[in-house]
C-alpha cells in the first residue's frame, strides 16, 4: 500500500536532500525557509524619505498658494491629490470655499474627486449651498449628478430640496424646473416606500 501524499512528499524531499550531489545550501532551502536578518536602518530610511517627501509637498503647496494669491490652505489642488481623503475632510474644504463665496469652485472640486471620497453628505452640502444662493436649477443639476454617480439620496437630501423650494414666493422665473420638482417628489414617495 502506498503512503499518503504528505508522507510521500516528505520521503522524496528527504531523499533528494540527503543525496551527495545536492549541495547543503539547497538542502537548507528545501527543509526550511531561512530569513535574512532584518536591517535596522531600513525603517529609519523609510521614515526619513517620507518626512522629506512631506516637507517637499508642503513647500510646493506654499509656493502654489503664494503664486495664486490663496490665503487658506484648505482649497489648494495639491491637497486634493492625497490618497485616502476622507469625506469629512472634503466637507471641511467645501465649507471653507463656501465661506469665501466660491460655490462653483467647490462643485468642480467635488466632480474631480474619486468616487470613494464622495458620499451623500457632501452632495447635501452642495445642494444646500445652491438653494441658499437661490440657484434652484443648479440644485437640481447637483441632485441628478449625485444620482448619476450612484450616490443614493437620503431623507436629508429631500428635506433640503423641498424646504428650499418652499421658500420660493414667485414661481414664474422658475417655471422650467416645475417638472423636475414633481419628478423629485415622486422619487421622495418611492424613497419613503423603501424605508417602510
Amino acid at each position: 500500500m502506498l503512503p499518503s501524499c504528505r508522507s510521500t512528499t516528505r520521503i522524496a524531499s528527504n531523499a533528494i536532500a540527503n543525496h551527495p550531489s545536492v549541495p547543503k545550501r539547497t538542502y537548507a532551502a528545501v527543509k526550511y525557509h531561512v530569513q535574512s536578518p532584518r536591517k535596522e536602518t531600513g525603517f529609519k530610511d523609510f521614515v526619513q524619505r517620507l518626512s522629506a517627501r512631506n516637507k517637499e509637498m508642503e513647500r510646493e503647496e506654499r509656493h502654489f498658494r503664494t503664486q495664486n494669491g490663496i490665503k487658506s490652505a484648505e482649497n489648494t489642488p495639491l491637497r486634493l491629490t492625497v490618497k485616502g481623503l476622507k469625506p469629512f475632510e472634503v466637507v471641511r474644504r467645501i465649507n471653507a470655499l463656501l465661506d469665501e463665496g466660491r460655490l462653483d469652485h467647490a462643485i468642480s472640486m467635488v466632480e474631480k474627486l474619486p468616487l470613494d471620497c464622495v458620499n451623500v453628505v457632501i452632495w447635501n452640502v452642495l445642494i444646500a449651498a445652491a438653494i441658499k444662493a437661490a440657484r434652484y436649477k443648479l440644485a437640481f443639476e447637483l441632485y441628478y449628478d449625485m444620482k448619476r454617480r450612484h450616490v443614493q439620496p437620503n431623507s436629508r437630501t429631500f428635506t433640503i430640496l423641498f424646504v428650499g423650494l418652499s421658500r420660493i414666493d414667485d414661481w414664474t422665473p422658475y417655471a422650467n424646473i416645475l417638472g423636475r420638482v414633481f419628478n423629485a417628489y415622486d422619487q421622495l414617495l418611492a424613497h419613503f416606500e423603501r424605508l417602510k
